[in-house]
Formats: C-alpha cells, structure tokens, sequence
C-alpha cells in the first residue's frame, strides 16, 4: 500500500499541488484508486477511510 502525503483530509487532495477535489464523494465506487490531478495534471494514489461508530440506548417499558 502507498503512503498518503495528505492523511485525514475531508476530500480528496493531490499530494503534489495541494489541489482539492471537491467532488471527492463522485468517487463513491471506489475506495482506492489512481487519478490524475486536475491541476497538475499527476498521477498519485488515493485511499476512503470510513469509520464506523455505534449508539445504544435503554429499552424503556411502559408502566402498567
């Protein structure tokens, strides 16, 4: 796996040029892959980190 030069970021961003792809969610079939920068016009790798968090709460029973 290829390290990322921009970790953490919000979309995705050419760790050339700094550009940022605000249309990163457009990318939704894939979770890794290899673009070219719309700038700069490189290739470099990217990877969609998703994290997951779960929420429970107490079952309430009615009062008879």
């Amino acid at each position: 796996m290829k390290k990322l030069d921009y970790t953490d970021t919000g979309n995705i961003t050419c760790p050339y040029c700094g550009y940022i792809f605000t249309n990163s969610s457009d990318y939704e079939d894939f979770d890794d892959d290899e673009t070219e920068c719309l700038r700069c016009l490189r290739y470099f790798y990217w990877q969609r980190c998703v994290g997951v968090k779960y929420s429970s709460e107490k079952i309430v029973e009615e009062e008879k």
